[in-house]
Order: C-alpha cells, then structure tokens, then sequence
C-alpha cells in the first residue's frame, strides 16, 4: 500500500471512528498527494465543519489534485451557495476535453436560461466520447470491454435526452426533434432513439415517419425497425408487421426480435419462434429467453426445451443452459436434468459443473453434489451462480460438508482449499481424505423439494432465470 492509499484509509478510518478533524487531514494530505476520491471526502467534510469560504481558500492555496480538479470543485461549492454565474465562469474554461464537466457546465446553464448554449454543450458532450471512470482493467473498473461500450452508449442517450427535454420544455420540439435527427443524419443511432421517443411522446409522429420512411425504403435496417416502432406505438401494428415482412435486407438480432414481439403480441407463434431464433442465433439473450418463454406459454415446453439443448450444443452459452434447467425443472424431469447435465461436465463444459452439484444437492444426493463441487473448486471457480448468500465454489462445499456432519473437513476445505483430484486435505499433511465416489444409487427427494428451490422460471429480458442454483 502506497503512502497516498495508506493516508486515503486513515481517513476512513477515522471518519468511522467519527474523528471528523484526523480524518479531514488525513483526506486533505492524500488529495494533495493526487487523490481524487480524499479530494472529494475533504471537500464533503471542510465544508460542513469549516464552512465554503475556508474550503475554498484551502482549494485555492493547495491546489489538490491539480488546478483543473481544484477549480472544478471550486465551482461545485460557488453554485451550491447560489453563485451562479461565477460558477458557471470557473468551469466553461475547463471543459474543452471534459464531456463529464461538459454536462456539468449544460445543466447549470439551463439552470441560469441560457438554453441554446446548455443545448450546444450538450451535443459537444455527446459526440465527444467517453473518459470516464470505470474503464476495463482499472481498479473497480468495468469488467469487460462490451460493458464499457453499453455503459457508454447509456451516457450517450442520457446527454441528447436531456438536451431534447430542455427543448421540449420550452415548448421547442420541433427544434429538439431536428437536432436529434441532424445526429442522426450522421449516423447517430442513439439520437434517432431519441428522436423516435420524443415523437411519440409529444405525439409529433407524421413528421417522424416522413423521415424514417424513404430511409427504410431504402435499405437502412436501423430506420425500419424505428419506423415499425413508430407505427406500433400510433396503433398500426399490422403495417409495423407488413413493413417487416416486406423488408429484404439483413434485419439483425435487434430488428428480429422487434418483429418477432409484433407477430407474438398478433398470435403468429410459429412466425415469431422463427424470428426469436434466428436472433438467438446471432447470439441476443433477450431473444433467447423470449422464444423459450414463447413455447412454453404455448404448451410446447418439450420442444422448447430441445431447442435449448441445441443451442448449448452450439455453444450457446450459460443463458442457454440456465434457461433449459429450468424448463426441465419447471416439467418435473429432474432426473433427465442432472443426467443431461452429468454429460455436458464430461464433454468439458465448465459451465455445467455447479448446476450439477447444486442440483444433485437439492434431490437429496449430497456425497455425490460434493464430488461436483469440489471439481468445481479445483477448477478455479471463485463463483457459482446460486441464491445461497455465499456462492463460492469452496464455500457451498464447506456448507454441504456441514450438511454431513462433516465439520473438520469443511474447515480444513475453506483454510487449505482443495488437493489435486478434488480431494480435501486431511489433518496430517500427509494423508488426504477422498471423496465418495459417483454413483446413481441415492434415490432422489421428493419432486415438491426441487420445485421449492427452483421456482418457475421467470427471467426478465430473455438474461435467464432469476430463481435457480446454476453455474
């Protein structure tokens, strides 16, 4: 631990320990040392305990974590006292390369009536793009690279919205619909989103569908899929579906899983599988579950279920998996369950180990749950999808060792992990304890018990079940 980090937690620990004074100067030394976290709890703290005029002078004297993140606190603390303009005249000249500052900076000049310089701060935010925190593979960054894009891609519509509301306040939407679509023209998905939620919400459709049309027409799958959204929401479902219908280019997974919710809501199940399909095939989750839900709600679970088991075939993933789990639970065939899942862990599918030990677990087969999961365990699962409150591999197995009686074991397996094989460490280091072999001979507890632990599948947004012991 860094002198810098070390002073940052002195300072919590002293807040914790409600030393309000040791923890502002421990807050104050790790800001000035480059801290932006102790510079936003020194500032919190100066100003409640010291008041905003010696939070300043301390802000302008130290100039923590540089004059940029000095001034722009500065600023924070002249608009919370009503100093508006002083405000809104520290923090313009910082936001050139600033798009978080940037929406700072257009709020407040909303707030001050200047509009049409909020909108262009807006806009400059918007398509500056993204330097947040947060980025993968900082420290508490976001996990990967696909969740960063979605995490930006929210900002991004969260920016052009407010700026087309401020319009649409004022009663401007026509301007506010022309800006959109202006961006839009450029190729701006998340402002034609915008621009087609605005236009059903201030029912200024006939404009909108003028603009999507010839643009459909003309092969762009993007403008119809918003052109059907359109027409649905104004009622004309049936030429939302006909404009699908008609349509030859390459719908992709999002504009076939729109179409597919029309011809559901229409009663076209089989046209609307068909869609979900093909989009899950393209490897959208949403439409996984949907066309999984779709079946089932229409008494074809047998075969929802074997198109589920296709698509893990086809690599399709732990959505896939968790989804025909629970089917499977759902139609009271466990046992075919924990033997289908039995061979995905043999032909190496990781992902099936902690399904298998969780629910031979719950059907009552607990010495045979315990070789599952200590493979699991020594296959390097730190986590095991499950509803238990600790859902580590070693964890859930210390907690079925206990089941057992098995204390001493679930001890030793939580402080020495597990041995080569799967087997826990004995109390003599030279000895290990293995575990029970596999074996079909336990006959499972009743079906009510297994139904208790995996309710019926209910997964929002096609994402899989949210109730289930899974991997």
């Amino acid at each position: 631990m860094g002198v810098t980090e070390a002073l940052a937690r002195l300072g919590e620990i002293s807040l914790d320990e409600e030393d309000v004074d040791s923890a502002i100067q421990h807050f104050q030394a790790a800001a000035e040392a480059g801290d932006t976290f102790s510079l936003t709890q020194a500032v919190a703290l100066l100003r409640v305990n010291g008041g905003t005029e010696t939070t300043i002078d301390w802000l302008q004297d130290r100039r923590p974590c540089g004059d940029a993140q000095a001034t722009a606190a500065i600023a924070e603390l002249r608009w919370s006292s009503g100093a508006h303009r002083e405000a809104i005249d520290l923090v313009l000249p910082l936001c050139a390369d600033n798009p978080a500052l940037m929406r700072t900076a257009a709020k407040w000049l909303a707030t001050a009536g200047r509009l049409d310089e909020a909108i262009e701060l807006y806009g400059r935010a918007a398509t500056h793009g993204d330097d947040e925190p947060g980025k993968p593979g900082e420290p508490g960054g976001l996990r990967n690279e696909e969740e960063a894009l979605r995490a930006a891609a929210l900002r991004e519509a969260a920016l052009l919205r407010e700026a087309a509301l401020l319009l649409h306040d004022v009663s401007r939407t026509g301007e506010a619909i022309d800006w959109l679509l202006a961006r839009a023209d450029g190729g701006n998905l998340a402002a034609l989103e915008q621009a087609v939620l605005l236009s059903l919400r201030a029912r200024r459709t006939d404009e909108m569908l003028a603009w999507l049309r010839p643009r459909a027409g003309g092969g762009d799958a993007e403008a119809l899929r918003q052109l059907a959204r359109v027409l649905d929401g104004i009622g004309e479902t049936a030429e939302a579906i006909q404009v699908y219908k008609d349509f030859h280019g390459e719908l992709g997974h999002t504009g076939l899983r729109h179409y597919a919710e029309l011809l559901q809501r229409a009663g076209h199940v089989d046209r609307a599988f068909a869609c979900y399909r093909s989009a899950a095939e393209q490897g959208d989750l949403q439409a996984l579950g949907r066309g999984a839900e779709l079946l089932r709600d229409a008494g074809r679970t047998k075969e929802a279920i074997a198109w589920l088991r296709s698509r893990v075939a086809a690599g399709g993933g732990a959505a896939a998996l968790r989804w025909a789990i629970d089917l499977m639970l759902e139609a009271d065939r466990a046992d075919e369950a924990v033997d289908w899942l039995r061979s995905r862990v043999e032909d190496g599918d990781i992902d099936a180990l902690g399904w298998t030990a969780n629910l031979l677990r719950d059907t009552g087969r607990s010495d045979e749950a315990l070789t599952y999961y200590l493979r699991a365990a020594e296959a390097g699962m730190a986590t095991l999808d499950s509803d238990d409150v600790d859902s580590g591999a070693l964890a859930l197995t210390a907690a079925l060792l206990r089941d057992l009686g098995r204390h001493d074991d679930a001890t030793r397996i939580v402080r020495y992990g597990v041995e080569p094989g799967g087997r826990i460490t004995d109390a003599d280091p030279g000895t290990v304890k293995q575990p029970p072999a596999l074996s079909d001979a336990e006959s499972p507890t009743p079906r009510a018990a297994v139904g208790a632990r995996h309710a019926a599948f209910k997964g929002p947004q096609g994402e899989g079940p949210t109730v289930g012991t899974a991997v």
